[in-house]
C-alpha cells in the first residue's frame, strides 16, 4: 500500500480519496489531534470506504497525551510529535508508537535510529513543514532532515514522507514527495509510503 500517513482535515473526504488514487496513492491516513470528532469522522469515511482505497485512523501523541495510548485498539496508527527525546525513546523502546515525527526541534541521533530500526518504527518527514517556512527557517528545518535523513540511511531505519496537508490544496502527487524524498539524500523511495506495521514493503 502506498499511503499518504499526514492527512490533517476530514472535510471534502470523497474528493481527497478521488485525488489521492489519481496521485499515485491507495490509501491514506486521517490524523486526530484528539477524540471528539474521532466517531463522527469515522463513520463518514467508512460511507465511502470503496474502490480500492483505504482511509486508515491515526492518533498523534504529545508529552501531555500519552494518556491516549489506552485508545491503541480504536486507532490504525500511532505518530509521536513532541520535542521531548526521552519520551520518544521510552516510546521506541516499549514499541507503543508506530512512527516518531521529526521537527527541527526534535533531538534525533545513533541511539534512537538503531533502536527504531529493531523495532520496526519509521521516522516522519512532512512537506508540510518545509513548504510552509518561511526563508532562513525553511532552510534550517530543510537541513535538519538532510542531517536526519543520512542517520536514517547509515542505520537502515525505517522512515516516511508525508504531505501534512492541512486542506485539499495541499495535498501531493506522489512523484511529488517522491521528488522531496531525494532531496533529503533518499535514493530508494517505494517504501517512503509504508508504515513496517501496517504496510507491506516493496521491493526497491
Amino acid at each position: 500500500m502506498f499511503c499518504d500517513f499526514r492527512i490533517c482535515f476530514s472535510e471534502e473526504i470523497d474528493e481527497v480519496r478521488k485525488l489521492l488514487q489519481k496521485f499515485g496513492f491507495d490509501g491514506a491516513c486521517i490524523i486526530m489531534e484528539d477524540l471528539s470528532s474521532y466517531e463522527k469522522t469515522k463513520k463518514k469515511i467508512l460511507d465511502i470506504n470503496i474502490n480500492n482505497f483505504k482511509f486508515l485512523f491515526g492518533l498523534e501523541l504529545s508529552s501531555g497525551k500519552i494518556d491516549l495510548l489506552k485508545n491503541r485498539k480504536e486507532f490504525d496508527y500511532f505518530v509521536f510529535r513532541d520535542p521531548s527525546y526521552n519520551i520518544a525513546r521510552m516510546l521506541v523502546n516499549k514499541k507503543k508508537v508506530d512512527c516518531i515525527y521529526f521537527s527541527k526541534k526534535f533531538y534525533f541521533n545513533d541511539i534512537l535510529a538503531k533502536k527504531m530500526k529493531q523495532n520496526k518504527i519509521a521516522l516522519e518527514f512532512c512537506f508540510n513543514d518545509v513548504l510552509n517556512a518561511d526563508g532562513k527557517e525553511r532552510s534550517v528545518i530543510l537541513w535538519n532532515m538532510i542531517v536526519a535523513a543520512k542517520i536514517c540511511k547509515k542505520y537502515g531505519t525505517p522512515y516516511i514522507i508525508t504531505s501534512g496537508a492541512k486542506n485539499i490544496f495541499e495535498l501531493r502527487n506522489r512523484n511529488s514527495l517522491e521528488n522531496f524524498a531525494r532531496v533529503l539524500g533518499f535514493q530508494k523511495t517505494k517504501n517512503a509510503f509504508c508504515v513496517p506495521r501496517l504496510c507491506d514493503i516493496h521491493e526497491d
